[in-house]
């Protein structure tokens, strides 16, 4: 189950409310016992004092948090971006656009290497290998479904895909 930190501050505006309220009846019983013109100007005052510019306050520090929270996240999305061409250029670089772009779509394909295997599905969960005259046969397998059991099975030749066997299809 998902739990969130709380910052606490349901407990500052609960107190935050109480505090506007009493200012209010003070003001209004200050009113109602002077109800001539600068008997209510003082209550304005008094009031704008005690009550208006603690809410101004709190406003502008909702908008300032809310401001940050804005620049962390086109922060974060910028670094993600970064990182993302980061990669991409790395994989150009290593093995083309074209193989880039496949592996990034996250598919194998016959012919593919056992370096871009493991950029595109990363490290096996458990290998197989069967050593021969001419070549080496290797199964590297992924996503477990039980004990010795695999979703996917690559099988690798001389370090290429020669196919593959997908029970979740």
């Amino acid at each position: 189950m998902a739990t969130r930190k709380s910052s606490g501050s349901g407990c500052l505006q609960a107190l935050g409310i109480f505090y506007i309220i009493v200012i209010t009846i003070t003001v209004l019983s200050l009113i109602a016992k002077e109800p001539s013109g600068a008997g209510v100007f003082a209550g304005i005052v008094v009031w704008g004092l005690f009550a208006g510019i603690p809410i101004w306050i709190y406003v502008w520090l909702r908008k300032r948090a809310k401001k940050k929270a804005l620049e962390a996240e086109q922060l974060r999305q910028r670094q993600i971006e970064a990182a993302s061409q980061e990669r991409w250029n790395c994989l150009v670089g290593k093995f083309g656009a074209e193989n880039a772009q496949k592996i990034l779509a996250g598919n194998v394909w016959v012919g593919c290497t056992y370096e871009m295997l493991i950029e595109t599905l990363g490290q096996p969960v458990a290998t197989y290998e069967t050593v021969l005259k001419t070549k080496v046969k290797r199964t590297y397998k992924y996503r477990p479904t039980g004990v010795n059991r695999y979703a996917l099975r690559i099988f690798v030749e001389d370090g290429e895909v020669v196919g593959w066997e997908n029970k979740e299809e």
